[in-house]
């Protein structure tokens, strides 16, 4: 829960995408250390935890964000809301 508090003051200090463009940053290391682990290898498999709930809160926060964000005009959601249209 205390992640989510995080990832709101980051979307709204910076913006939707930039916390978007993050949390898929965090992704792409989540399958890095996952390549990369070994049997026995908790320090790996502690560190890929860490990376995928990063990646979840920011990511899902920021998206959330959006569809809130662009649900008050009805008129122009669908447009607002299309594969990150956002600029």
């Amino acid at each position: 829960m205390p992640l989510n508090f995080l990832a709101q003051s980051l979307t709204a200090k910076f913006g939707a995408k930039f916390a978007i463009i993050l949390g898929s940053i965090f992704s792409i290391g989540y399958f890095i250390v996952l390549f990369n682990l070994t049997p026995n290898n908790w320090l790996l498999l502690l560190a890929l935890a860490i990376l995928a709930a990063f990646y979840d809160t920011l990511y899902w926060v920021a998206h959330l964000f959006i569809f809130y964000k662009y649900s008050q005009k009805k008129t122009e959601t669908p447009q607002r809301t299309l594969v990150l249209y956002i600029s």
